[in-house]
């Protein structure tokens, strides 16, 4: 939850700000929109199935989902050898490292 505070709503917050709206509560706030969206779509699984299970679930599902986006990036980032010099207070792209297996076929 803390990251979640720290950026996601420091930005929506910045972007309020700059369109003129000074209220967190209000229809345009996409931060907002999102977290009702979701509860809305957990209650009316739960409704449907007639399940206790239902929101519990839709929490275990969106966590693996997660996690399996995260370790596809890992793999991609591997994969494609992706590389960074480490210079603190730098920053720089991300460039492709050069492969020996990516060499053509004779």
């Amino acid at each position: 939850m803390g990251s979640f505070r720290s950026s996601a709503c420091r930005l929506e917050e910045e972007l309020l700000k700059k369109l003129g709206i000074h209220t967190w509560y209000t229809p345009r706030n996409r931060v907002i929109r999102g977290i009702l969206g979701s509860a809305v779509w957990a209650l009316t699984l739960a409704k449907i199935s007639k399940s206790k299970l239902a929101i519990p679930l839709f929490y275990f599902q969106g966590m693996v989902s997660a996690l399996l986006l995260s370790l596809e990036v890992v793999n991609y980032i591997e994969h494609f050898g992706l590389e960074r010099k480490f210079d603190p207070g730098k920053g720089e792209r991300a460039v492709m490292a050069p492969q020996l297996t990516r060499l053509p076929r004779l």
